[in-house]
């Protein structure tokens, strides 16, 4: 088994580690301190490609894989952790999109996010449940060619800022672990909005915040593959 480095992933770790040291570390103490998001290396980032290291090219992405995504967080990580939660959420708030999506779906939000246009957030934890998706109480039901949601969500990670949130919710409580689907939220949609930031001993430069469902009207068309 060859453990050895493609010149291409080579490539992605020395352009991760330069951004890392020259541009991230002299700020690390800053964002700690602050907890203010780095809008400037969100851009570094989209121009130097590596917000697009885990999609495939066809969605806009350089087709590096997980792997190649892998080896920039870690980049990165090794000098501030916030900077290398941007890159892992480009990939937490898609994963089910890219496996289960329709055509448009990935067009639209992998290709976003892969381009720096779309920023996304994953919403699962719950204030009740955890990250068990089993036990989570945020409901979706069906109404005509909508979803009604009501819930809370809770802990999540780029929330502030982001423009879609990729949502789990109960649509068969009688189902139990297997009765629940993901649902893409758009920021603006009505009966949403984005909660208060968490205080946290770490991790300051991308914020943490509530989700709050108030009979929140989600196109089914947002469903990500089938309803369980």
């Amino acid at each position: 088994m060859d453990f050895h480095l493609s010149e291409e992933q080579e490539l992605i770790r020395d352009t991760a580690r330069r951004i890392a040291n020259e541009v991230i570390a002299p700020r690390a103490a800053e964002l700690d301190e602050t907890g203010i998001y780095p809008e400037d290396i969100f851009q570094v980032y989209k121009e130097t490609g590596l917000l697009g290291l885990g999609f495939p090219e066809e969605q806009g992405g350089s087709g590096a894989g997980l792997f190649g995504l892998a080896l920039a967080v870690e980049e990165v990580a090794k000098v501030e952790n916030s900077c290398s939660l941007i890159l892992l959420l480009t990939r937490l708030s898609t994963s089910a999109i890219l496996k289960a999506g329709t055509d448009e779906q990935k067009k639209k939000y992998c290709g976003g996010t892969a381009r720096g246009e779309l920023r996304g957030a994953f919403g699962l934890t719950e204030p009740g449940a955890g990250s068990d998706s089993a036990n989570i109480a945020t409901r979706a039901v069906r109404q005509g060619d909508e979803y009604i949601l009501n819930g809370t969500k809770s802990y999540i990670s780029g929330a502030s800022v982001a423009d879609f949130f990729l949502v789990a919710t109960k649509t068969d409580p009688s189902a139990g672990s297997r009765g629940f689907s993901v649902f893409i939220v758009d920021r603006d949609t009505p009966g949403f909005r984005v909660g208060k930031a968490d205080k946290k001993m770490g991790v300051h430069g991308v914020p943490t915040c509530e989700l709050i469902f108030e009979d929140a009207r989600v196109p089914a068309k947002n469903l990500v593959g089938k309803e369980n």
